[in-house]
């Protein structure tokens, strides 16, 4: 997996940092190139600017965020740990993502290039989607697909997300013990999202609930802007 999965011992630890600029008791605002961003301080687990981009494809600012999801609209407990919440690394867009939706690792595993010249496709039935590993990787590293990729499909049509079993761990049926990663784009941002497996049907809704949350911060931070 990724860098971004370092934080989740941040996340349990509930770790908090003060922001780059406050705005208020409530918020606090970060840039990134263009896009300004005015995030409830809450949320806020750490201030990582200047630090490098998880895809280890470029460097610029970040932030890492927490959120409950039962504030994404999910009913689930506010507790700490990772099946109650989800974990946002925030950054500008790398020179990849400009022009790309899925990351290189995503699109190998689909075409099975590189590491997965020799792959592993299996369909889970628990969750009722595919399962591409590498051989070297396999059964502790994954990525989940709508469809086989043995059939003629675009691949950013059926990337759902990647995820992992720690190596001394055994798979638990419902996935909770699992670590996935997904993908949201917004303006010229790349959100990497960490969220427990067993959460992997609803990754859609969690997906949809954090544009909506970026669409709330990016008003607030022009609005305060133009005060």
């Amino acid at each position: 997996m990724r860098f971004s999965l370092l934080f989740v011992v941040l996340l349990l630890m509930g770790c908090d940092v003060s922001a780059t600029k406050v705005l208020g008791e409530t918020k606090s605002a970060f840039r990134f190139g263009e896009v300004m961003l005015s995030i409830p301080k809450e949320y806020i687990v750490e201030d990582m600017t200047y630090m490098p981009h998880s895809t280890s494809l470029d460097s610029g600012n970040e932030v890492l965020l927490k959120l409950p999801l039962s504030d994404l609209g999910m009913n689930v407990t506010k507790e700490n740990g990772l099946i109650h919440n989800v974990t946002l690394l925030i950054s500008e867009r790398s020179e990849h993502y400009k022009n790309n939706s899925l990351s290189p690792d995503a699109v190998d595993a689909w075409k099975g290039n590189n590491l997965y010249d020799e792959r592993i496709i299996e369909f889970d039935n628990v969750v009722k989607l595919y399962r591409v590993s590498s051989d070297a990787g396999h059964p502790k590293l994954w990525h989940y697909f709508k469809t086989t990729p043995e059939i003629e499909k675009p691949v950013g049509d059926n990337w759902i997300a990647d995820c992992m079993i720690g190596p001394l761990e055994e798979e638990k049926k419902d996935l909770s013990n699992a670590i996935c990663e997904g993908l949201v784009l917004y303006k010229a941002l790349q959100i990497e999202i960490s969220f427990s497996g067993l959460h992997i049907n609803s990754l859609s809704n969690i997906e949809s609930s954090i544009m909506n949350k970026l669409k709330s911060w990016s008003n607030g931070a022009d609005q305060t802007k133009n005060q």
